[in-house]
């Protein structure tokens, strides 16, 4: 039950951590340098870092919030039988299967038989 909680958590956690990195791959040339929330070369990181998360609140944390609520109801949802599905799978299937030898059965040939005369 704890893992299933996990599970749902992380699929809103990865709507949160997706919209973010989006965020960050286009923030130092998307908006106007003498703005608030812009990029700034030369900056300390901490006054980045807030620059940053205040462009990520303003432009796209009601995106974010959809995307992580969408993944969790998705989790939520099919989760079960896709739980079900992995659980059957694993059952049937046969990752280590024993290996036996066993000798041919059946009366044992004479010696020499089977061979082409030379």
């Amino acid at each position: 039950m704890i893992r299933e909680r996990a599970v749902r958590a992380q699929g809103a956690f990865s709507g949160y951590l997706f919209g973010f990195l989006l965020n960050l791959s286009f923030w130092p040339f998307s908006t106007d340098p003498n703005s608030s929330i812009a990029y700034l070369p030369g900056l300390p990181f901490t006054e980045q870092w807030h620059r940053y998360l205040l462009f990520d609140l303003a432009t796209s944390l009601g995106w974010d919030t959809g995307r992580a609520a969408t993944a969790f109801v998705a989790v939520l949802v099919v989760g079960p039988a896709v739980r079900t599905v992995f659980r059957r799978a694993a059952r049937r299937a046969n990752f280590e299967p024993t290996v036996r030898f066993e000798l041919p059965s059946g009366p044992a040939a004479p010696a020499g038989a089977g061979t082409a005369p030379s």
